[in-house]
C-alpha cells in the first residue's frame, strides 16, 4: 500500500512504498483555449492597440480644435 506525503507545490505527487523508497511524480497542466477562442494575452494586446488608436484620434481632434469645446449633434455620431 502507498502512503501519500505532504508536498510543496512544485511536486504534484509523492508516494512512499512499503520498502521505504519514495517516488516523486511531477506533472504540469497547460490549459489552452478551445478552437475559435484566443489567449487572454492576445485579446488584451488587441484591445490595447485599439484603445491606443482611438486615443490617438481623440487627441488629434482635440489638437485641431485647439482644445476648445465642440458641439456634437446627432448627425456627427
Amino acid at each position: 500500500m502507498l502512503q501519500e506525503l505532504a508536498l510543496p507545490r512544485s511536486v504534484t505527487r509523492c508516494s512512499r512504498y512499503p520498502d521505504g523508497k519514495i517516488k516523486e511524480i511531477e506533472r504540469t497542466v497547460e490549459i489552452s483555449p478551445r478552437d475559435g477562442y484566443v489567449h487572454i494575452e492576445k485579446l488584451m494586446g488587441k484591445e490595447l492597440n485599439a484603445f491606443d488608436a482611438f486615443f490617438g484620434k481623440v487627441m488629434d481632434a482635440l489638437i485641431q480644435l485647439n482644445f476648445k469645446a465642440a458641439a456634437i449633434d446627432s448627425h456627427q455620431v
